[in-house]
């Protein structure tokens, strides 16, 4: 999945589906920046330093930027 493909994910995430109405606006936005950046937290709590771990961190860093975009 892309981080554009992950940031569309994120953001379908946050529609009120009960009512149609969505939060996508900037409340919408920054719900998935919340996201990203407790993930981004809970990998740079992590004390080990594998190649894995630093491609997570550039993917979600640029899943991070695509959020931003909007």
């Amino acid at each position: 999945m892309t981080p554009k493909e992950k940031c569309d994910e994120f953001v379908k995430r946050f529609n009120d589906a009960q009512d149609g109405r969505s939060v996508m606006g900037q409340g919408g936005k920054k719900c998935a920046l919340i996201c990203v950046d407790e993930i981004l937290r809970a990998l740079d709590e992590q004390k080990t330093f594998t190649a894995h771990k630093i491609h997570t961190e550039r993917y979600y860093n640029e899943v991070k930027k695509e959020i931003e975009k909007l």
